[in-house]
């Protein structure tokens, strides 16, 4: 083989252009157009209805300080233990309130993971049904649930053992601090350890809404399988996926800031208004709806087997220009030429 001939040069695939603005203007100009183009309120009311389902059993209030006293804290519980010892079908009744209230935190998880993909349905492709995402999706959304389940069975099993181990610190440093103190080292201790298992828990429920529940959509996949693809993705781009949860974290400081200035704005009347059930999911609809596009069309760069959009329409074929026939004149033929003479 001759060595001063070229080499011909293998072909190397451009790297993929993974973007963080691009998505986020496609996901604005999305929103607007499912909520605006044109303006329908009964759509308004369908989606939000499906939002409303995707978050049902999400849920907050505002945390207030509290100066805790033993003594004060004390006295309360040897109230509340005569209360207690005095009516002696208080604890049964306990019991099936909390029975009930698991029965119906169960609902909601199962409620909520088939919403998610009705939800998600709507506001990929532009429409307003709640019947058909509800069957089409009965499988994959049965089990998100039952993987949820399990996310949610572990979870209660950290906080028990951060429990445990806050009255195990407690009882240790009883005996060398203040009762106070040792209270205040035994919660620290405890929060070492479920502060970050909290935040893997929000992250993996974060990373299951965002992208393995339209994985599921896309390649028709059922939960852990689903799971293991995203898991290949996260792990062959890590630092993209990281820039976009920091980037998620800024727009979600923007979005706040926003929804408070709103509420105060309204004197308070838009706070009521979103703490309604159902009402406040279609007030808040064009946030979910930005939130539900914004991280679909970031996983859409990753290539097509990511991509849940339906294809777009083509364009309209540009029609061509009238053109003039020029004026016909004495000696001229207008298009076919001067005129020539014998």
């Amino acid at each position: 083989m001759n060595s001063d001939l070229p080499q011909a040069v293998p072909f190397i695939p451009a790297p993929k252009q993974i973007e963080l603005i691009a998505p986020l203007g496609k996901a604005l100009r999305h929103t607007g157009k499912i909520l605006f183009e044109p303006f329908d309120m009964g759509k308004w009311f369908i989606i939000g209805f499906c939002a409303w389902l995707a978050t049902l059993g999400k849920g907050g209030g505002p945390s207030f300080g509290y100066n805790f006293d033993s003594s004060s804290f004390r006295h309360g519980s040897q109230e509340a233990r005569q209360f207690i010892d005095s009516l002696p079908w208080f604890i049964p009744l306990i019991i099936a309130v909390s029975i009930l209230g698991l029965l119906v935190a169960l609902l909601f998880l199962w409620i909520s993971s088939r919403g998610k993909f009705m939800f998600l349905y709507c506001a990929v492709n532009n429409c307003a049904f709640v019947k058909y995402p509800w069957s089409q999706f009965r499988r994959q959304g049965n089990s998100v649930f039952l993987f949820r389940l399990v996310i949610w069975f572990f979870g209660m099993i950290c906080a028990g053992l951060c429990v445990v181990l806050g009255f195990g610190l407690f009882a240790a440093l009883r005996a060398g601090f203040p009762r106070d103190g040792a209270i205040l080292l035994a919660i620290l201790g405890a929060s070492m350890i479920g502060v970050p298992l909290l935040m893997i828990i929000y992250t993996i429920l974060d990373v299951t809404e965002d992208f393995v529940i339209p994985i599921m959509v896309r390649q028709g996949r059922l939960c852990i399988p689903a799971w293991k693809v995203c898991w290949r993705l996260i792990r062959d781009h890590f630092g993209k996926f990281v820039l976009y949860w920091l980037f998620k974290l800024l727009l979600t400081v923007v979005i706040g800031a926003m929804v408070f200035a709103f509420a105060v704005g309204t004197c308070c009347v838009g706070l009521i208004v979103m703490s309604i059930p159902y009402l406040g999911a279609v007030v808040l609809l064009p946030i979910t709806c930005f939130w539900r596009s914004f991280s679909a069309f970031y996983l859409r760069q990753f290539g097509d087997e990511f991509d849940i959009f339906p294809p777009e329409p083509p364009a309209a074929p540009t029609p061509a220009p009238f053109v003039t026939p020029a004026a016909v004149e004495p000696g001229n033929r207008g298009i076919d030429g001067p005129a020539t003479t014998a």
